[in-house]
């Protein structure tokens, strides 16, 4: 199993340099592609990053969503980072959730960023979106449906992201239990290629550690036995980055041990509970 953790600031990034752990995996937003002399030093030392693109655009910013994205597409082509993860677009009025017309200007939106991804050499990959309709928080991003996710990235012959804190969120305002929310995705011929961990406690995406939220984290682990070749890719807050950590070794067999865990932790100034020596050991 590989393990990836999502960096969320230059000062992580330049702290990685002092790294020389077996975590070799990151994911960086695409604003950090600013930073080329560091990642491309990073590159030359054994570290693969995944870039995560731009996100919020909605139907009425569709130009804008193409224009920011192809940009950053040419920064990762100067930089050398060869995979980018695609979002959907944001809708205001949910009544148009299963317009056709809107799901034909999301595939046409993603697959102008993606054609142009193809020609510089990159790989995309679509990541599955969230809805919340909860009373402080109205959002729906297209596609957060497992059917218009596996539709639209089976179109454009993209690779899947499938994000389960996105999935529980999404799961719960559609009425379903995530185990069957999750369905589509194991029927599906083509597995996920990174699966992004966290939880949250179904009103909205919190980045919480697994086991802190509200989901069952025998969903987590189902997803582990059922996708053991995809990028497990840890989506917390700092603080709560050794948990999950820890939670993805504890449940499937890896070359990291959680000493390891706290080696990284210690490097890039994140908190972290000290294992017992037995723990160490594993």
């Amino acid at each position: 199993m590989n393990i990836a953790i999502k960096l969320g600031s230059l000062e992580e990034l330049e702290l990685l340099s002092y790294y020389k752990g077996p975590f070799k995996y990151y994911e960086l937003p695409a604003k950090m592609l600013t930073e080329q002399s560091l990642i491309k030093e990073l590159l030359s030392n054994g570290f693969k990053f995944n870039i995560h693109g731009i996100t919020m655009h909605t139907d009425k910013t569709t130009v804008l969503a193409v224009e920011g994205s192809c940009h950053y597409l040419r920064l990762c082509k100067e930089t050398g980072c060869l995979n980018f993860i695609l979002h959907g677009l944001v809708i205001e009025d949910f009544t148009q959730a299963n317009n056709a017309e809107l799901l034909s200007l999301v595939t046409k939106t993603l697959n102008t960023i993606n054609k142009y991804a193809l020609k510089l050499g990159i790989e995309c990959f679509l990541e599955n979106g969230c809805y919340i309709r909860s009373d402080s928080k109205q959002f729906l991003e297209i596609p957060s449906r497992p059917s218009s996710h596996l539709k639209i990235a089976r179109e454009l012959g993209t690779c899947v992201v499938l994000d389960l804190g996105h999935a529980a969120v999404s799961a719960k305002w559609y009425g379903e239990t995530l185990n069957d929310f999750l369905l589509p995705y194991a029927q599906n011929t083509k597995p996920p290629d990174i699966i992004h961990f966290s939880d949250n406690f179904q009103e909205s995406d919190e980045h919480l550690a697994i086991g802190d939220g509200a989901a069952d984290t025998r969903d987590f682990y189902r997803a582990i036995e059922l996708w053991p070749n995809a990028l497990m890719t840890v989506e917390n807050y700092p603080d709560r980055i050794h948990k999950t950590l820890n939670w993805l070794i504890e449940h499937e067999r890896s070359a990291y041990r959680k000493s390891d865990v706290e080696d990284l932790c210690t490097v890039m100034g994140w908190a972290f509970e000290k294992a017992t020596s037995n723990e160490s050991r594993r």
